[in-house]
This record gives structure tokens, C-alpha cells and sequence, in this order.
């Protein structure tokens, strides 16, 4: 009892042809082909120009961000020279009490 070798009825993709036994592309075979491949660039390019918008909006609301935390902190500069300027009044104030009271009681 000899062991057969079963042959498989597939066809081999089209990389195992050899190229000598492959037909010759047709006019329409090569306008397919390039039809297809211009589809597919105009697919991807498509998704490209989606891709920049978003990217844009995003940019903007970046920038937007942007102002709005430099203006936040302009504003919480000039709050804290404002509490500053305020404080020092206020020790100004003190210092001066506190100088008078001390030569009030020196005089009494």
C-alpha cells in the first residue's frame, strides 16, 4: 500500500504565477487599476482634510485656552499688587498708630 500524494484543485494566488504564464494586462484591466488606486487616494485624502480641520478647531480652542488663562493670571496679578498696595497702607497705618501712641504715653 503506496501512499498517493493528493493534489489540491486550488488555484494559487496570483504572487505563485510566474510571470511568463500570467496574460498581458488589457486597456481595461489597466484603466481598473488605475481607477482604483486614484479612489483610494482620493479616499485618503478626504480623511486628510478631515484630519486638518480637526486639528485646527482644535488649535483654536487651544488657543482660546490660551487667552483665558493669561487673562486669568493678568487679572490675579493685579488683584495681588492691589491686596499688596492695600496691606502696606494698612501697616503704614498701624506703624503710625502705634508711633504716636508711644510718644503720646512718653509725653504723658
Amino acid at each position: 500500500m503506496g501512499h498517493t500524494v493528493r493534489r489540491l484543485s486550488v488555484v494559487p494566488p496570483i504572487f505563485f504565477i510566474p510571470r511568463w504564464r500570467m496574460a498581458a494586462p488589457t486597456e481595461q484591466t489597466l484603466h481598473d487599476a488605475i481607477t482604483d488606486g486614484l479612489e483610494e487616494k482620493r479616499q485618503r485624502l478626504k480623511a486628510i482634510q478631515l484630519e486638518a480641520e480637526e486639528i485646527r478647531a482644535f488649535m483654536e480652542t487651544l488657543k482660546a485656552q490660551k487667552k483665558q488663562l493669561e487673562q486669568l493670571a493678568t487679572n490675579a496679578k493685579k488683584s495681588q499688587n492691589a491686596r499688596h498696595k492695600q496691606n502696606k497702607r494698612i501697616y503704614r497705618r498701624r506703624a503710625n498708630s502705634k508711633g504716636k501712641r508711644s510718644a503720646q504715653t512718653a509725653d504723658g
